[in-house]
């Protein structure tokens, strides 16, 4: 029989802030001062490795698009508690501190179905590593005539919760 194991919420607020806001409280980790935020046609895949990933065709391509870059600070994302100082909070949730606004498309007809945070600004032809990912609760139409779309993704939405 196995049992669930408790997480001590001081380890879940120290990993928020590690990973996603780069305050390490004297930890050791390795993670760019960015994280990227990537708009996707398909889910990422899980590897052999447990890691997840997604292929450059899953990537959506348009001229001007870019990944939003997210600071990786006490100001980029959100404490456990909702604010900018070090996490203290019960919640367990982090989140971008500000929507994400990528740049006009007016090149492409692609359906964004996913976005990924990742640790590059650029991507590669093959395996492009996901950090985490979010289904869109309603798939993102991308216009290829003008006026053109400016797709967002609003901050509530991109909330992450480590799980105890």
């Amino acid at each position: 029989m196995t049992m669930a194991g408790v997480i001590a919420p001081n380890i879940i607020n120290s990993a928020i802030d590690a990973v996603f806001r780069g305050y390490n409280g004297g930890i050791a980790f390795s993670l760019p001062s960015n994280l990227y935020l990537a708009l996707l046609v398909a889910e990422p895949y899980l590897a052999y490795d447990d890691m997840l990933f997604f292929d450059s065709p899953d990537e959506v391509t348009y001229t001007g698009y870019a990944r939003r870059t997210i600071a990786r600070s006490l100001t980029g994302f959100l404490s456990t508690q909702g604010d900018t100082a070090v996490s203290s909070g019960s919640s367990g949730t982090t989140r971008p501190a500000a929507n994400q606004y990528f740049p006009l498309c007016t090149t492409s007809s692609q359906v964004v179905t996913h976005a990924a945070l990742t640790d590059s600004s650029t991507r590669s032809t093959t395996e492009n590593l996901v950090i985490c990912y979010w289904e869109l609760p309603r798939p993102m139409q991308l216009s290829n005539t003008s006026p053109g779309y400016y797709p967002c993704l609003y901050a509530a939405g991109l909330t992450l919760r480590l799980d105890d």
